[in-house]
């Protein structure tokens, strides 16, 4: 059983210690010693060297963010023919919102589920509400902060990306256009997940923002990283591959408290009060 684990950072000011925490995490696992593949996407070019740890440090780009990132690592691995049953993609920002469930599961066993399974396997994320990208429902996807994906699935996946820096055009505009339009009128993109980004990323997300004109780009690459996400779900679900909690009983108590808070809020501010949320906004 062989584990390569795909590492991309970005600001390593705001996050000194994660990669640290990481390796120390995987090294409980007995018998299990990981490649580690480590792009530095602020550090952008074409170079890489071995580190004094054996570990492999890339050059990267932020073009796409972490998937761009995540894709140089994939074709470092199968250009040199480094052998692995299993990738471990990680970002730096993989304990920003909760503690990471690789301190308390077991490393060994999440990576033979994902090798004899032929799944990806990581914090699974769901909504109770419909919303299509691409004439496709995304509502139940693996949060790509932190997840194990089988080898030969990844090369079969082709790009991790699905929507790069040019294509998002088809979806926001370069410049903010305002609340009126936000996003482009024939964007392959419901009403629902419209709602569902701004809402994200406006309201709830834990380092929410106005938008602004000065807030657009952030805006707009995080809405491209959100897409990516849900696109990147719904592809593998279509090669056949399952997508799995890293708990399944925790799994399941977590969607039954988020059901029980969204029956409460709806009893508290009324039915109606989701779609109030954007009412007059072309979106």
């Amino acid at each position: 059983m062989r584990l390569a684990v795909v590492y991309v950072q970005y600001n390593t000011q705001k996050y000194p210690d994660s990669l640290r925490k990481l390796r120390s995490y995987l090294s409980k696992a007995r018998g299990l010693k990981p490649v580690y593949v480590v792009v530095d996407n602020r550090d952008e070019g074409d170079g890489w060297h071995v580190g004094d740890d054996n570990s492999f440090y890339l050059q990267g780009n932020n073009r796409d963010r972490e998937f761009s990132g995540w894709q140089l690592g994939i074709d470092f691995l199968h250009e040199r023919n480094i052998k692995c049953d299993v990738i471990l993609f990680v970002n730096e920002a993989f304990e920003s919102i909760r503690p990471s469930y690789l301190e308390k599961r077991s490393v060994k066993w999440l990576t033979l589920k994902s090798m004899f399974l032929h799944a990806v396997i990581g914090y699974v994320d769901t909504v109770w509400e419909k919303g299509r990208i691409n004439g496709r429902v995304s509502r139940i996807w693996v949060n790509t902060n932190c997840f194990f994906m089988p080898a030969a699935l990844t090369y079969r996946l082709g790009d991790l990306v699905s929507i790069d820096s040019d294509a998002i055009a088809n979806y926001l505009p370069e410049k903010f256009p305002g609340y009126e339009s936000v996003f482009v009128d024939d964007a392959p993109i419901d009403r629902v997940y419209r709602r569902r980004i701004i809402r994200w990323l406006t309201e709830e997300w834990h380092s929410r923002f106005e938008l602004t004109d000065a807030t657009w780009p952030l805006f707009r690459a995080k809405a491209i990283a959100i897409l990516n996400e849900a696109l990147l779900s719904i592809r593998i679900r279509d090669l056949g591959a399952p997508i799995l909690p890293d708990s399944v009983p925790f799994f399941f108590l977590r969607k039954a408290r988020g059901l029980i808070r969204k029956l409460r809020r709806s009893i508290v501010k009324g039915a109606d009060s989701t779609e109030s949320l954007f009412s007059g906004r072309a979106l």
